[in-house]
């Protein structure tokens, strides 16, 4: 019986450690996040602004990889809505702090992005997440 609790305690320990890594590595992406979209001035993006479509794209990825890792972390599908909105209202905020800051444009095709970025994301988890439960590592 000892052993058998042991177990169990050792799968809320890593099952708590994945979701404490999931969640930094979320707080990380954020920070990279504000700190690109709110600095006009960094050197990568007059060398993007030269790809095309690499703002849209940029703006899908990022939030894409945001909301994967948010679904890795929150399992019940009510959080992850409610992150999913969150996610949405940061990037809607995020374009606003644009154009009051620094004068730039506010762009729905990058809300847009954000939308598919999010939508992404979380199908993104769903099926890496069925990818884990059928397969043998």
């Amino acid at each position: 019986m000892a052993d058998s609790s042991l177990a169990i305690q050792g799968d809320e320990s890593s099952i708590s450690k994945s979701v404490l890594i999931w969640n930094i590595l979320s707080v990380l992406i954020l920070g990279g996040m504000i700190f690109f979209s709110l600095n006009p001035t960094y050197f990568i993006k007059h060398i993007i602004s030269r790809v095309p479509y690499s703002d849209p794209a940029m703006h899908i990825f990022s939030f894409g990889i945001l909301m994967f890792c948010y679904c890795q972390a929150w399992k019940q599908n009510k959080i992850r809505m409610i992150l999913a909105v969150c996610l949405l209202l940061f990037g809607l905020g995020l374009e606003i702090l644009q154009v009051t800051l620094w004068g730039g444009a506010f762009e729905i095709e990058d809300s847009f992005a954000n939308i598919l970025g999010v939508g992404l994301g979380y199908l993104m988890s769903r099926v890496w997440n069925c990818y884990r439960l059928h397969s043998t590592f």
